[in-house]
């Protein structure tokens, strides 16, 4: 099928027109879903100068993770003089909490629920960042505590 020279540039045109306008915001860019890792990574700054960087990742949409908690283990004495959370992340979806209740190191603890019953394989990551770095990771199913252990050196 053949088209004439005046109307492959009216659909030339019409193409141009609309990438135009998608590419200006005047109409709304086409929505593509996808299954990929939700990401979390917040991150705590301690008294005595360390920083502890919490990660959380779970093999389902952003939309089916409800709720991912972190809490925070830390020698008695500490406490927390900033938390950043994940970027664009909205406070009740996302909450750290921090706990001076640990006898050495740092543990984290970090629940990341989904909203269905099935337990999708998550992975929490810790770094803490002082005189040295050093991290641990821990695998297991969404919707169950995942713990890591630092000990700071």
């Amino acid at each position: 099928m053949t088209h004439s020279p005046r109307r492959r540039f009216l659909l030339a045109s019409a193409a141009v027109t609309v990438g135009l306008l998608i590419g200006r915001g005047v109409l709304p860019t086409p929505v593509s879903a996808h299954w990929g890792a939700c990401v979390n990574d917040p991150k705590v700054w301690l008294s005595n100068g360390d920083k502890v960087a919490m990660g959380t990742s779970v093999d389902q949409s952003a939309a089916a993770v409800t709720h991912v908690s972190f809490t925070l283990h830390v020698p008695p004495g500490l406490n927390a003089t900033q938390i950043v959370h994940t970027p664009g992340v909205a406070g009740s979806f996302e909450s750290v909490d921090v706990v001076p209740d640990s006898v050495s190191g740092y543990t984290v603890v970090a629940n990341v629920s989904t909203a269905s019953d099935s337990a999708e394989p998550a992975t929490l990551t810790t770094q803490v960042v002082s005189r040295s770095s050093t991290w641990a990771s821990a695998s297991g199913p969404s919707n169950s505590d995942l713990t890591v252990v630092v000990t700071n050196g």
